[in-house]
């Protein structure tokens, strides 16, 4: 039998929810693909609906705090069916301190992608008209 790896500790003891761990350095450039509110387990043993934010390239949902919420709605508004798709980078911000650690995962909310704009066509053309059929002014 093998010995457990740090992924199957990770597994049997680590959180069902991004954490700041899950994340280290990296800047996850991703898409949200998912909002469920879900009840989440406070520390002091209660239970509290929270939106949690699911994407394209985490195995784990993101809990949203308030900060994040916050960055989400001044992008996207407040319609959460709005978040669907949109591009994010996860990444730890190591200046955040709470409750004596360091280090808070946060979303950078990229701007929608405007269409292109249309590029004018060719004037209309009227096919009862022809070259001879303009009258210039001599």
């Amino acid at each position: 039998m093998a010995l457990p790896s740090t992924a199957d500790f990770d597994r049997v003891f680590g959180s069902k929810y991004v954490s700041k761990d899950d994340i280290g350095n990296e800047r996850i450039h991703t898409n949200i693909t998912d909002i469920k509110l879900e009840q989440v387990r406070e520390k002091d043993g209660t239970t509290k609906s929270k939106y949690v934010v699911y994407f394209a390239d985490l195995e784990k949902g993101l809990v949203l705090n308030s900060t994040n919420g916050k960055a989400l709605q001044a992008v996207l508004g407040k319609d959460a069916s709005r978040w669907i798709g949109a591009e994010v980078i996860v990444f730890v911000d190591f200046s955040v301190f709470f409750n004596n650690n360091r280090g808070g995962v946060r979303l950078q909310v990229l701007p929608p992608k405007k269409p292109p704009a249309k590029r004018p066509g060719p004037a209309p053309t009227d096919p009862d008209l022809n070259d001879d059929d303009i009258l210039f002014d001599r």
